[in-house]
């Protein structure tokens, strides 16, 4: 079939169009490559930077031809521009070489055919982005070193060592700026960053040995004179790569030309002008036209502070907002959300200025990634100093005003520790601002009486749901397992960890507070299987894995970790799994990628049902045998890898068990005295007593009284009542009354699974005189085996604790819910009858 004549008559425009196209993709190479890594992923995922155009077998479509297509020209224009360009710019007349140089053509084209050959080569083997990089760095590189060096150094360097090394350090020079050739292209595709740490390295040892070894051919006896010159040599490639691989020509040009803009900008800012030129002169910075800038664009955070001030503030916070997750100008949007932050905050002097400051600073970006978090926490802090001197300003004629201006003291110490910990370049913009609201809030405090009588006290106690990371001062003890945790992640051969204990003791606490525990270098992923049940096959359960690691690592880290697609998993498999571990693990650059599996015992219910497949394990275990360098799993649940069964026990090898029980003394009493750190109160001795023997030290359950404490303490009758600022140990046992009535749920489900012989030994010991037993008279009516295998049952579950051949509740808050709860009779006649009987040990 013959094509249309409109067809025919688009086929040479297309390919004429090709030629500007490629000029563009060349550009954005050099100069925006994360702007073409997102459009080669939008055109074609295997197009990306560093996926190999060999790989794709699917086939491509039109439009991924047409980028291949752009690439190749690409990589001809750069083979054949950069020697034609060095050829003129090099030669002795500055318009060619001699007609018999036959030296100077055969590097040239060397160069010319290097060039091509290699970015071919790279785009076919490593990636468009690589290959074109390539094609054009080696052909300017090399047309440089071939042309300044090799026609005439060279030849120099027969004359001897003393009076040419000036020569030999040019011609390492020349050579070293092939450092470009892996430099734009090892940033373009940053896992490619150890192939340009290994091309630097053998072009310095190669290129020595081949300046040594020509050196002394010429010469046999001047081996001396060939160290001489290598040397020099090795160091003028280091420059030279230094100067190609940084960027640091391009820099120099762009750094002149934004402080040029930006004096524009200054003047126009200092006579008052309008926006427009502020705006039309960031329209050209640098910043928007290069994305590969590696030093600091100095002055660049002032352009955007007064582009916010004088002009567009909206546009301004989206610039801010791209500059922050630029390539390493963060700084520049931290700067100038500063200078902003505090031109905005300048005339906050009083109260009721003050009170006002969270309205002021509604307009601070909140998705923007900066280099560090001291402006967020500056930010936060300023909001919360805000809020509380609002909630004074309500309470004015009442108790409330004093208490909240202390709270917002409080505030102010942190927002000054956290200065401190900024940059000087930002802190002394913010500094007097904090130091003028100090002296404002402490003259407030002073005008008003100390004794302001009964208040509220913030009850900040987390019980029935896990400690989030935000709560982190709630969160206290388990030093020992966070120690064990760390050493075990410390070690060469890394182990597989089994975080395991009864349900309600903090193990998904202790897992959402890793980040704030661990170090830097070790990235936790939190992922809850209860909330997100692998339901929906091996694909599906891979895929949020990595998800979660995707957000949890930004969020947590500031790790960009190469991004998922739902669509690519479906497809792939594992294979999609696996190929994005090894694009993770280059990203992470050397830290500890650590998967904690929260409920793990999800896995295996959900391939009993046959909603995941059984390869799930082969999986797991493959992570450990063949990642564990890097790569960590952790996995938290009631039980351990043994007790889940044959399978588990024989996929994981080398695991660590890890037991989660009740909290230490120490801590417990820690955890009861927090509201004592920022609230006038004082505890009793015995109610703290009270407490600790009441809940045994269970998280849960200390967590439980001690928020209706704070409930108890804060009701009208308790404060009208007194004494105020005092717990009582009348207090506690109020408290602790309450928490076995609320926290039925939690004393009901050890109930529910329970088995008929524990129920009736729990019973039994419930109703005893003084809370202790022997065994013989925990089971009556059963037989004596049956009572050992409950006993031992109820304490494993450390629900029962053994002393002198008695037994005892460890917890005697669960003897008085069993008391208030359950009838001994019924539970008597339930374990009498044959059915019951019957099911119980179905059951077990």
């Amino acid at each position: 079939m013959g094509l249309s004549s409109q067809q025919r008559g688009d086929r040479p425009r297309s390919a004429i169009l090709l030629l500007p196209e490629s000029l563009r993709l060349t550009y954005q190479v050099l100069f925006k490559p994360f702007e073409l890594n997102e459009e080669l992923r939008k055109t074609g995922s295997y197009l990306a930077t560093n996926v190999p155009v060999w790989g794709v077998r699917s086939g491509l479509s039109p439009e991924e031809r047409r980028i291949v297509a752009r690439a190749l020209v690409a990589v001809v224009l750069g083979a054949i521009l950069w020697p034609a360009v060095a050829l003129l710019a090099m030669s002795p007349t500055g318009l060619g070489p001699r007609v018999d140089d036959v030296l100077w053509w055969a590097n040239l084209l060397a160069a010319a055919l290097a060039g091509l050959s290699m970015g071919v080569a790279g785009l076919l083997f490593v990636g468009i982005s690589f290959g074109v990089s390539v094609g054009g760095a080696v052909s300017l590189a090399g047309s440089l070193a071939a042309v300044a060096g090799s026609a005439r150094v060279l030849d120099w360097i027969g004359a001897g060592p003393t009076t040419l090394m000036p020569s030999a350090i040019a011609f390492g020079l020349g050579a070293g700026v092939c450092g470009m050739v892996l430099g734009f292209a090892a940033i373009a595709a940053f896992p490619l960053r150890p192939a340009a740490r290994c091309f630097r390295t053998l072009c310095v040892l190669g290129g020595s040995l081949a300046v040594f070894a020509y050196s002394a051919g010429r010469d046999p006896g001047a081996v001396v004179g060939g160290i001489v010159l290598a040397v020099p040599f090795a160091l003028g490639f280091l420059v030279g790569y230094f100067v190609g691989y940084r960027r640091l020509f391009p820099y120099v040009l762009e750094l002149i030309w934004q402080v040029g803009l930006a004096g524009l900008g200054f003047l126009s800012f200092g006579l008052g002008g309008s926006g427009k030129l502020v705006y039309g002169l960031y329209r050209l910075s640098p910043a928007g036209c290069d994305e590969l800038i590696w030093f600091r664009l100095l002055t660049l955070d002032r352009h955007l502070a007064w582009l916010a001030l004088r002009g567009d503030r909206q546009f301004a916070l989206e610039a801010i907002v791209e500059v922050a997750r630029s390539f390493r100008q963060g700084w520049a949007a931290e700067s100038a959300l500063t200078i902003i932050m505090a031109h905005d905050l300048r005339g906050c002097k009083r109260i009721p200025d003050i009170a006002g400051v969270a309205a002021l600073l509604s307009w601070f970006p909140q998705a923007i990634d900066l280099p560090s978090l001291d402006l967020r926490r500056t930010v936060t802090l300023m909001n919360e100093v805000s809020q509380n001197v609002e909630a004074a300003t309500r309470a004015l004629d009442g108790p409330g005003w004093p208490i909240h201006l202390r709270k917002a003291e409080g505030n102010l110490d942190a927002l000054e520790e956290t200065l401190e910990q900024m940059a000087e370049r930002a802190a002394r913009w913010l500094r007097p601002i904090v130091q003028c609201w100090q002296k404002t809030i402490g003259q407030a405090l002073a005008d008003v009486a100390k004794d302001t009588g009964p208040v509220l006290i913030e009850n900040c106690y987390v019980w029935g749901v896990p400690i989030p990371p935000e709560h982190e001062n709630v969160f206290v003890g388990r030093e020992d397992l966070l120690a064990k945790i760390q050493e075990n992640l410390a070690a060469m051969h890394k182990p597989t960890l089994v975080l395991y204990g009864q349900r309600r003791t903090g193990k998904t606490s202790l897992l959402l507070q890793l980040p704030n525990r661990l170090p830097a270098d070790h990235v936790p992923v939190f992922v809850d299987l209860q909330k997100t049940p692998p339901v929906d096959g091996l694909s599906r359960f891979l895929y949020a894995m990595a998800r979660e690691a995707v957000r949890q690592a930004d969020r947590k880290r500031r790790i960009a970790l190469p991004p998922v697609e739902l669509e690519d998993f479906d497809r792939r498999g594992a294979i999609a799994f696996y190929d994005w571990l090894d694009h993770a693990r280059l990203q992470l650059d050397g830290r500890l990628l650590l998967f904690t599996l929260d409920e793990f015992e999800s896995i295996q219910e959900a391939t009993e049902r046959g909603r995941l497949e059984g390869a799930v394990l082969d999986v797991l275990r493959h992570l450990i045998q063949h990642h564990s360098s890097w790569l960590v799993l952790l996995f938290a649940g009631v039980r351990t890898l043994e007790q889940m069964g044959r399978n588990w026990h024989s996929y994981f090898i080398s695991v660590r068990p890890l037991r989660v029980s009740y909290l230490d003394p120490e801590a417990a009493r820690k955890l009861i005295l927090l509201p004592a750190q920022s609230h006038p109160i004082r505890y009793d001795e015995q109610a703290v007593e009270a407490i600790l023997k009441a809940t045994s030290a269970q998280p849960f359950l200390v967590q439980a009284v001690c928020f209706e404490l704070i409930q108890h303490l804060n009701s009208p009758r308790r404060r009208v009542a007194g004494p105020y600022g005092r717990v009582t140990l009348r207090d506690a046992r109020q408290a602790i009354r309450q928490a076995v009535r609320r926290a039925h749920p939690y004393f009901y489900d050890l109930w529910a699974n329970s088995s008929g012989p524990e129920r009736l030994i729990q019973a039994n010991l419930a109703y005893s005189q003084g809370g202790w037993a022997r065994s013989g008279d925990l089971g009556k009516g059963l037989d004596p085996q049956a009572i050992h295998q409950a006993v031992q049952r109820l304490r494993q579950r450390e629900i029962l604790e053994r002393e002198d051949k008695e037994y005892r509740f460890q917890v005697p808050m669960m003897r008085r819910w069993i008391g208030e709860e359950i009838s001994l009779e019924a539970v008597r006649v339930a374990s009498q009858s044959p059915s019951d009987v019957v099911r119980q040990r179905g059951r077990e």
